[in-house]
């Protein structure tokens, strides 16, 4: 008698056998037990039916299965089946079927004919060994391309907002409910320290935004800058800023240098280009004063944004300090006078000179540049002047 006489009475009850796998398999992996009695009955009893059909199919004739045709039961499934099981339900599953039809099999083969079955141990758990491993690679591959599908609607999401295009049926399909308000945070840092590769940054910093709000963070990750539309359900945004601290001390760890962040606000979706606008330029502008890392809002910034725009009056007030910039000493002497608080005697300490030296530079300064240090309105106008020289020279 040949190996095909031994699984001979498992496939002439493939049905029964079947049903009672997943009979098994329902009192033993209580995640399948809850699905709707159509799937079970359906779908899983037809992959099992499948795998049985296959892999017995093989011991008795003693062919060899191709890695896909093992696969191909749980592909069905995947494809049909919305709510998947976990991997590790899926493997018990199988494990499971495998003892059952090993029972099965011992039930129904003469006692003079164990030794024979025995034999077909070995080529059974081969079988059972790569249609496990070909499973859990298709599992695996199949959730990191839906990972990888919803990832990339989102980031298309993203900048659909961005640009301020209609978004149409895009947040269904990323599989996020579109809030009626965002915050938009945008960062750059110099070039990263560190030995983590690109890949990684940008997981740990997407990673990082995540754990700042309890809805999805929509993001657009590059290497040293990004911007992110942060949900809002306040209105207002505040219940984000310190965590966006936090995160902004977190994003310097990550790219082992510091960074800077600006945020803004996007009342509704429509808003969100001008409030994205918004942060880059105070972000821009406290890049180009060399402000110190952290997370700026434009009132932090606010005569300092004005001051960057192209305007009569910014060039005006540029030209009027553009004799500074060739005395070195009476720049220095301005700049720590107005860091002083304007106090004559705070000043000539820092600088290491007397007061009369520093009377008479001021007096220099005055001259040259039509604004006087000790006049209220003359400092106002020279520290804006030196703020607008300051930006150009960045630029």
């Amino acid at each position: 008698m040949d190996k095909d006489s031994l699984t001979g009475p498992a496939l002439r009850r493939l049905r029964d056998l079947s049903g009672v796998i997943v009979g098994r398999i329902c009192d033993e992996v209580p995640a399948l037990r809850a699905l709707p009695d159509d799937i079970l009955q359906l779908e899983i009893r037809s992959v099992v039916e499948r795998s049985l059909r296959l892999v017995l199919g093989a011991m008795g004739s003693g062919a060899q299965l191709r890695d896909e045709e093992l696969i191909a039961p749980l592909r069905q499934l995947m494809l049909r089946v919305r709510d998947r099981p976990s991997l590790p339900d899926v493997v018990a599953s199988y494990l499971v079927a495998a003892r059952v039809t090993w029972a099965m099999l011992l039930r129904v083969t003469p006692p003079q004919r164990r030794p024979e079955l025995l034999a077909l141990v070995e080529p059974a758990t081969r079988h059972l060994q790569r249609m496990l491993v070909g499973v859990s690679r298709a599992y695996l591959d199949d959730q990191q391309l839906a990972q990888s599908e919803v990832g990339e609607l989102r980031r298309e999401l993203a900048a659909a907002l961005l640009a301020g295009e209609p978004v149409g049926g895009l947040p269904g399909r990323a599989g996020i409910a579109h809030p009626a308000a965002y915050l938009v945070l945008a960062w750059d840092a110099a070039a990263p320290q560190t030995t983590t590769t690109a890949p990684t940054r940008r997981w740990r910093i997407r990673a990082a935004l995540d754990g700042c709000c309890d809805g999805i963070v929509l993001t657009m990750v590059q290497e040293r800058a990004g911007t992110a539309l942060m949900p809002v359900a306040d209105g207002t945004g505040e219940a984000l800023r310190a965590p966006l601290r936090s995160f902004v001390e977190e994003l310097a760890t990550l790219l082992g240098t510091p960074a800077r962040a600006a945020t803004a606000l996007a009342p509704d979706g429509a808003a969100v280009p001008a409030a994205a606008a918004e942060a880059r330029e105070v972000l821009d502008v406290a890049r180009r004063l060399a402000r110190p890392a952290g997370l700026y809002e434009l009132d932090d910034l606010l005569l300092e944004v004005q001051l960057s725009r192209p305007s009569p009056a910014a060039d005006r007030l540029a030209a009027r300090v553009q004799p500074l910039l060739r005395r070195a000493d009476l720049l220095l002497t301005v700049r720590t006078f107005i860091a002083a608080g304007q106090s004559r005697r705070h000043a000539a300490r820092l600088l290491h000179v007397h007061p009369n030296t520093l009377d008479y530079r001021l007096r220099r300064v005055a001259v040259l540049t039509a604004m006087d240090p000790v006049d209220p309105d003359g400092i106002r106008l020279l520290s804006a002047a030196l703020t607008v020289a300051d930006l150009r020279a960045a630029t």
